[in-house]
């Protein structure tokens, strides 16, 4: 592992503050709607190109740690096919495409590529910074959001994000357009990509909760852990739930070897398929573990939640039956989703429009019909499609449209080499496990949130930050590994 350059530490430190701002903002502008009316201007979004393109320019000119990146020529070819399927699509949205392309730039060639310089006490200080960063912002947001919770409290804000200003639920929603629904969405956007997000700060918690030496330091994760978890379960999400379900199984598995080499038993400790199958035992004991700690949670939470209301109506004496309004009486409101149930599609939608986007692909399979064309295109296609006027919901086959075959296979090719590595260092007698396995278990809990909605590739979005700056720090971190051992 090579030192640090001189003065190299003040370009560190200029893009972990950078990276740092472009995640909150990123978060505070997409899933916390109190936020928007300041951070929707376009201003921030040239503040965050200008930033980047500073940061790279610098780095080229110094250090060229976007050129010792590991695996950057994958993630360079990819951003030359964006440029060639953008030129053979000049006729839609071209604006919009080469705006896509900016932020696969910055994603790739900024917050990825870290370079193989960095030692893990810096990699360490880094995603700390970057943890605790993010941590403190939805900890804050999640505390309201459960107080609107425990108090039943509801009402609608305009919301900015997709365009033409509409009304959203804010609080915890008994009904919604007739249909009885029992989400909380608490101040955010949407609860999909919230408690997508709670998890991701679950990780991150976790991650520093096993390096503080301070226990109030490690209090303060374990509430926020807490917070976390409430809002996972009170959203409602099964999005949420199939990741979570998904991080418990790896994670486990990936982790747990370590212990288990030690165990006392000689013939699992010292037999490799024992040790295999011994990890995966624990992992679907983990996976049971979740799924019923969530829905044993939601059958208690609305009893918590029904008291409390009462003994503030008896302290107020107010009555919610009172008074002109369509929300039901004060009455116990479970966690069933009715609203899925009355529609017979448990997709909610979703596998008509992945099919439509395979429809628009047909138009360019190859190299793809431009990074957000697929609106435009499935417009002219058919205006009865779906996604002519709504978004797909999901970054891959948006990433499939968009890039084609081409594209696709590039960046699953990226994402293969980046899960080998991390594979290699499981089997063999590391003492990295831990940190590697929650970095990854951060970088999957991005990327399969991607499956269910589209800001993963071609937005400068909280979930694309996360994915590519975190699986940079852990790529590096497992080259300092690989080193290490080999001396």
């Amino acid at each position: 592992m090579a030192k640090i350059l001189k003065n190299e530490n003040i370009f560190l430190n200029t893009r972990l503050v950078y990276i740092v701002c472009v995640l909150i903002y990123a978060m505070a502008r997409q899933n916390i709607t109190a936020t928007q009316p300041l951070l929707m201007s376009g201003v921030l979004n040239v503040l965050a190109t200008l930033g980047a393109g500073m940061i790279f320019l610098w780095d080229i000119a110094v250090f060229r740690n976007v050129l010792k990146t590991k695996y950057i020529w994958i993630l360079v070819a990819l951003f030359a096919a964006t440029g060639v399927s953008t030129l053979l699509n000049t006729g839609y949205a071209l604006v919009d495409n080469i705006k896509a392309a900016v932020n696969m730039f910055i994603q790739f060639f900024v917050l990825y590529a870290v370079g193989n310089r960095l030692t893990k006490e810096r990699i360490n200080r880094d995603v700390t910074v970057i943890g605790s960063a993010l941590g403190a912002l939805w900890m804050v947001a999640a505390a309201i959001s459960a107080v609107m919770y425990f108090f039943d409290i509801h009402y609608t804000q305009t919301n900015y994000i997709w365009g033409d200003p509409t009304l959203i639920n804010q609080g915890f929603v008994r009904v919604d357009d007739g249909a009885v629904v029992m989400r909380l969405w608490g101040v955010f956007v949407d609860p999909n990509f919230a408690a997508a997000i709670s998890i991701i700060v679950i990780c991150f918690a976790v991650y520093m909760m096993h390096n503080a030496k301070k226990r109030w330091v490690k209090g303060l994760h374990i509430v926020n852990i807490v917070l976390q978890s409430l809002y996972v379960v009170l959203s409602n999400s099964r999005m949420a739930l199939i990741i979570l379900l998904f991080l418990a199984f790896v994670g486990c598995w990936y982790i747990s070897i370590k212990k288990i080499r030690s165990f006392k038993i000689k013939a699992i400790a010292e037999k490799r398929i024992l040790r295999e199958l011994t990890a995966i035992v624990l992992s679907v004991v983990m996976v049971a573990a979740c799924y019923i700690g969530v829905n044993v949670t939601k059958r208690v939470l609305p009893y918590a939640q029904y008291g409390i209301t009462q003994l503030g109506e008896l302290v107020t004496g107010s009555d919610p039956s009172d008074g002109d309004t369509d929300e039901p009486e004060n009455e116990i409101a479970d966690l069933d989703r009715e609203d899925i149930s009355s529609k017979g599609d448990i997709s909610n939608g979703r596998l008509k429009m992945w099919g439509e986007g395979f429809e628009v692909l047909k138009k360019n399979p190859v190299v793809g019909v431009g990074p957000r064309s697929y609106h435009l295109i499935a417009a002219e296609l058919d205006g009865e499609m779906t996604i002519a006027k709504k978004s797909i919901h999901n970054s891959y086959v948006e990433l499939l449209m968009g890039n084609g075959i081409v594209g696709f296979l590039l960046m699953l090719a990226f994402f293969v080499l980046c899960a080998k590595d991390a594979l290699v260092l499981r089997f063999k007698n590391t003492g990295s496990l831990f940190t590697v396995g929650i970095l990854m278990l951060i970088v999957l809990s991005a990327l399969a949130g991607g499956m269910f909605i589209s800001s993963l590739f071609y937005y400068l979005s909280g979930i694309s930050v996360v994915a590519f700056g975190m699986l940079g720090y852990a790529i590096c971190y497992m080259q300092c590994e690989k080193e290490e051992t080999a001396e």
